[in-house]
């Protein structure tokens, strides 16, 4: 993939009121970049395609590892491909100190990232491997009806002492899966704008703490904060089935849902406090004045445990390893039909505390 580039476009708007009072900024962003990197999923069948026709034996040839004598090349699981990002958002920052001993804090973003054009380059692919593609077949053993572009094992080779049947049938089924499947559904997809897997689209944080200065409890300051994540996009449902009205123990394709449909992670939150005090120390005589800072930190202050639901990845791009997975419709598996729901499921830290001291001199 050659190297390529971003372009964004950034506004912004900051407002400060005197005395560090209040300090508010707003954004708006959009970030547009073709040609970017996109593993190729090995469930969409292109790589195991073209692999099964590169291993393809020619006629007469029964060895366990007989490959193609075009030189057409095994693909790897990391083939990569091109895609375009486009990705705009807003995001809202305030910092207001509503008195002197009060501070609050809150940020917010809304991110909304697609995906189009996706294997763009495959379009390409497609027709400039064509001919030798035919040719492998040809060698193979297999015909290509002119009609209806469908390929089948020539009749007059359809023979075991003549051909490896056991590996020149996958070979047949892989080239109608290229043209019945692989190509139209790159094709037809090549324009429509997907969400990308593993954004969150709303987040925000909110924090406010208070600072006592006179009195008998002068130096404590306490505070709470909150974080919060919505949903995020853990995968899609392109693979959900249904019973086939027409046969109660087979299943179809939902016709409802689709690639474009997003499976989505519930939102989550979880709180923390702080509590800190720093006393002054009386002044030594080889000593300036000295303090020490005792500070509570409690995260997960509600001690919340609810299950978390969120992507998880094998570290190549477009992965979604466990994000989503299919259940039973229903929870009944004696039936046909699957749906896919959130997978990766974690439960948040209980409430923990930590105490630390700070000496300053």
């Amino acid at each position: 993939i050659p190297p390529t580039a971003s372009k964004s476009d950034d506004v912004g708007i900051r407002l400060t009121l005197p005395n560090g009072r209040l300090a508010v900024s707003m954004g708006w962003f959009h970030a547009y970049q073709p040609g970017a990197a996109l593993r190729i999923a090995t469930s969409s069948n292109f790589i195991t395609d073209y692999n099964a026709i590169a291993n393809a034996p020619v006629v007469g040839d029964f060895s366990p590892g007989g490959q193609n004598i075009r030189g057409a090349r095994v693909m790897s699981t990391n083939t990569a491909s091109v895609v375009t990002n486009d990705t705009n958002g807003y995001e809202l920052e305030v910092t207001a100190n509503l008195t002197s001993n009060w501070r609050l804090i809150l940020n917010g973003g809304i991110t909304n990232a697609f995906q189009s054009r996706a294997f763009e380059d495959l379009l390409a692919f497609f027709p400039a491997n064509d001919a030798i593609t035919r040719q492998i077949l040809a060698d193979t053993g297999i015909l290509i009806n002119p009609a209806n572009n469908q390929a089948y094992i020539n009749p007059a080779l359809d023979d075991p002492t003549m051909i490896n049947q056991t590996r020149v049938q996958p070979v047949v089924n892989a080239w109608n899966d290229l043209q019945n499947n692989v190509i139209p559904s790159i094709s037809g997809n090549l324009s429509a704008k997907q969400k990308v897997f593993g954004q969150t689209p709303v987040v925000g944080n909110i924090a406010t703490d208070y600072r006592i200065r006179t009195g008998k409890f002068r130096g404590l300051r306490f505070g709470v904060s909150m974080n919060y994540r919505g949903k995020q996009y853990v995968g899609n449902r392109g693979a959900d089935t249904l019973p086939d009205p027409s046969n109660p123990l087979a299943e179809i394709d939902d016709p409802k849902v689709d690639a474009f449909t997003m499976v989505e992670a519930p939102s989550w939150y979880r709180t923390s406090g702080t509590l800190s005090y720093t006393m002054r120390l009386n002044e030594g005589r080889r000593f300036a004045p000295k303090t020490i800072q005792f500070d509570l930190v409690i995260d997960n202050l509600t001690n919340r445990n609810v299950p978390m639901y969120q992507l998880t990845g094998t570290g190549t791009s477009n992965s979604t390893s466990a994000g989503a997975i299919q259940v039973p419709i229903g929870g009944d598996i004696t039936k046909p039909g699957r749906t896919s729901i959130p997978g990766n499921v974690s439960y948040p830290t209980p409430r923990n505390l930590m105490l630390s001291a700070k000496l300053n001199f």
